[in-house]
């Protein structure tokens, strides 16, 4: 059996010769039109007339004020509309499970989980896995962010401690923007060996659950960067088929809590060791273990 999801995209994702954050998921629509997915169907964003009053809910005025401006330095009316278009698919995702009731949603959203409250940072302008968390928050008890990408979600985690009821678990290969609390509403472990990989992401979720119970809802930063041949953040040994493993252990996971998941891709970059196919398939791999039922 498998979930039907919404996989929100639009061309405007996508800026031409820009970044892979910000030009890979024309890539990953390619791959799953070529070959589909069970369940997922390609979807095209809310237009969000609320979008600008959810983001000024979890970030500064001034900050959002000066990206719509051009003062952070964003490149053209085209990034732009990439970033805002983007976000808008995270929060798409979160309606569809608060309002909708679907188990599973997701956006081929990138460049997130490094921007704060009052910044942006690592290729990140508007946090929409905060952002789909904020929103999955008022709706549900106790909602976890997992983010499963190379660099730590320390953007993340600067705007979802202000919300009491989001907690978040980090798996992260690369300590880059790495963050200090204490607070049993989060766990962190910085990887140092591929070995330890899964069994890490296990413990993680153990000792969240036993500090905080159950998670009603999940929001997941689906990245692909730890992977050997990834020249930003990858880790030798962490392979596609541990990657592809960890993906269905994450699913796994939410099903056995019986929370539906908002999910958003994260890190991958092409290099002279991953190719942009070989990265798209990896990020297919979240939409395919996305769509499992058991």
């Amino acid at each position: 059996m498998t979930f039907e999801q919404n996989v929100y995209w639009s061309d405007a994702y996508v800026v031409r010769g820009g970044f892979d954050t910000v030009s890979k998921s024309a890539a990953v629509v390619a791959a799953l039109k070529e070959h589909p997915v069970p369940g997922a169907t390609i979807t095209s964003p809310w237009i969000h007339e609320d979008l600008l009053t959810s983001l000024y809910r979890i970030r500064s005025r001034s900050y959002v004020h000066s990206v719509l401006q051009g003062a952070d330095g964003e490149q053209g009316p085209e990034a732009l509309t990439s970033v805002l278009d983007s976000t808008a698919g995270m929060l798409s995702a979160a309606e569809d499970v608060v309002v909708g009731g679907a188990m599973r949603a997701g956006s081929l959203s990138s460049g997130m989980h490094h921007a704060g409250r009052t910044y942006g940072a690592g290729f990140c302008t508007f946090n929409g896995v905060a952002l789909a968390a904020h929103r999955l928050a008022k709706a549900y008890d106790r909602v976890l962010v997992i983010d499963t990408d190379a660099h730590a979600g320390g953007g993340t985690f600067d705007i979802v401690r202000r919300i009491p009821n989001v907690g978040q678990v980090d798996l992260i290969a690369s300590p880059y923007d790495d963050y200090d609390t204490r607070s049993k509403r989060f766990h962190k472990c910085i990887v140092s060996k591929a070995k330890n990989y899964l069994p890490s992401m296990h413990d993680l979720f153990a000792d969240w659950v036993s500090d905080n119970g159950v998670p009603d809802a999940i929001v997941y930063n689906a990245g692909m960067d730890p992977h050997q041949g990834c020249g930003v953040g990858g880790k030798r040994g962490i392979t596609t088929a541990m990657l592809a493993a960890r993906e269905h252990e994450v699913f796994d996971f939410a099903q056995d809590c019986h929370a539906p998941v908002v999910w958003g891709l994260a890190g991958g970059y092409v290099g002279t060791r991953l190719s942009l196919r070989t990265l798209a398939q990896l990020h297919r791999s979240t939409i395919e273990a996305a769509a499992v039922e058991r």
